[in-house]
């Protein structure tokens, strides 16, 4: 089992079948949770949504 908390916005793309513009919309809807180090974006992996 997989028990990465936070991925990139290609592995939530890869695991959820959405895109990635479709991701950060939903980022910035408040849908999901991310933090971004430097110039790279990490997504909160929850259990419901992705």
């Amino acid at each position: 089992m997989d028990t990465k908390r936070w991925l990139t916005p290609a592995e939530a793309a890869a695991l959820s079948g959405l895109s990635e513009p479709l991701l950060r919309r939903l980022i910035k809807a408040g849908e999901l949770f991310a933090r971004r180090n430097g110039r790279e974006w990490k997504i909160r992996r929850e259990i419901d949504k992705l």
